[in-house]
């Protein structure tokens, strides 16, 4: 398991980039929903798709997820201050969850 994943660090208390780490959890979540596609998700194209889902999750918490990654890491680790990574990607909305299933199966 990757470093500091096991306890859902907080953005705060992390030195590395807050989207870096965002990466991590989300392809943990993925994998954990997903354990079938285990390969695919860490495959360079499904790595591309675990950006796309940070972006996806973010944007459900009403942040904008899709320009996240462009903040500078200050601003990043201020927006995410108070919340704990992986609770970021618990209770999305099932539809979103099919979106990604449907987009994991179809990578090659």
């Amino acid at each position: 398991m990757e470093k500091g994943l096991k306890e859902g660090p907080k953005v705060s208390s992390l030195e590395a980039e807050p989207f870096e780490d965002l990466l991590l959890v989300a392809k943990k979540k993925l994998i954990e929903l997903f354990p079938d596609f285990t390969g695919k998700i860490n495959s360079k194209v499904g790595n591309k798709l675990v950006e796309v889902f940070v972006g996806d999750a973010l944007s459900e918490l009403g942040l904008n997820g899709q320009m996240f990654h462009r903040l500078d890491v200050q601003r990043q680790k201020e927006l995410l201050a108070d919340k704990n990574l992986d609770d970021l990607f618990n209770n999305l909305p099932e539809s979103l969850v099919n979106f990604y299933k449907d987009k994991i199966n179809q990578l090659e």
